[in-house]
């Protein structure tokens, strides 16, 4: 059966999108889907919004760097932040939801911590009947990525597979897979075109 794919993500930096594109780029030639739709969920939201959660984020990054070591201390457990989605989220991020309730996709896949509690808290109020894999793109999992409903998690690394599992997640549940990357860098490939682009000798080994 042909299913309907949404790749969620959030365009905080530039890894979270780039993974979500990566993604894309497979999902696209796979004959049992159907359609494929990407969205970046903060661009469905307030501008104030999309700064605050932004510009704000790497903000406190440059000039209070403890503050968001703790914070991410203070969330670092498994389903630390509770099963529903903060008010001040909810409030705004109605168009993203009503974006993706409207697609009523078949699986969902979530690049950010963001849309996965979106979609979690969609599936346990019953507004949303899908699967949802979480895509995390961080080389250690936080318990910001763990949402109360998931099918699957796809870690970057094995230690962070065996993290979650000493804390009793099932095994079947998760894979450590790495951070997606475009498909191209998965080809095989020579240095030679490399070699004779930048004026190397092709006879010689540069690369």
């Amino acid at each position: 059966m042909e299913r309907r794919v949404m790749i969620l993500s959030a365009g905080v930096g530039a890894g979270h999108n780039s993974a979500a594109a990566a993604l894309q780029g497979i999902l696209t030639h796979r004959p049992e889907v159907a359609e494929v739709r990407t969205l970046d969920v903060l661009t469905t939201t307030p501008e104030f919004y999309r700064a605050v959660y932004d510009d704000g984020y790497f903000e406190m990054v440059a000039k209070a760097p403890w503050l968001v070591g703790w914070g991410y201390d203070q969330a670092d457990g498994p389903f630390q932040l509770g099963s529903r989605v903060p008010w001040w989220d909810q409030i705004n991020t109605t168009e993203t939801v009503a974006r993706i309730t409207d697609f009523s996709p078949d699986l969902v896949l979530a690049t950010h911590f963001l849309p996965a509690r979106i979609v979690a808290n969609l599936q346990t109020s019953q507004d949303l009947f899908t699967r949802m894999a979480i895509v995390t793109t961080d080389y250690d999992v936080q318990g910001l990525w763990i949402t109360n409903t998931f099918s699957r998690i796809f870690l970057a690394r094995e230690e962070s597979r065996q993290y979650l599992m000493s804390a009793g997640f099932p095994a079947d549940r998760l894979t450590a897979s790495g951070i997606p990357v475009r498909h191209e860098f998965g080809r095989p490939w020579t240095g030679r075109p490399c070699c004779g682009a930048s004026g190397c000798a092709t006879t010689r080994r540069c690369c």
